[in-house]
């Protein structure tokens, strides 16, 4: 009888230990499973955040690219009209030259002639 309360009493005690183990893995358990929570979202902020950092790098370099584009094609006009402004006032020289040629014979390059007077 004695050895049997004994038992019962060692049971009791070994069943309360096993039922505090597992009260403690259990809180062990949850723990670790909002540990892992809070890690997976600080893991998916710095994703969005790379998404984004990566989305506004590929903006910047099309803006760039567009303005360099741009400044390119604004060089070329520009060299046209320049082009374009040569020849207008080689075409205006040479009309002019052609003017005082037939009105007097006598003067050569009348243009030389007023650039040493201007």
């Amino acid at each position: 009888q004695k050895e049997l309360e004994v038992s019962k009493s060692e049971l009791n005690h070994l069943q309360d230990q096993i039922a505090s183990e597992r009260k403690k893995a259990e809180i062990q358990i949850l723990s670790l499973k909002e540990a892992m929570k809070v890690q997976r979202m600080q893991l998916e902020r710095k994703w969005h955040d790379l998404g984004e950092d990566l989305r506004q790098t590929q903006q910047d370099y099309v803006d760039l690219h567009t303005q360099v584009k741009t400044q390119e094609d604004l060089e070329k006009r520009q060299r046209e009209v320049e082009n374009a402004a040569t020849l207008l006032k080689l075409e205006v020289e040479d009309e002019i030259r052609m003017e005082f040629k037939s009105l007097s014979p006598s003067s050569l390059d009348p243009l030389e002639d007023l650039e040493e007077r201007g």
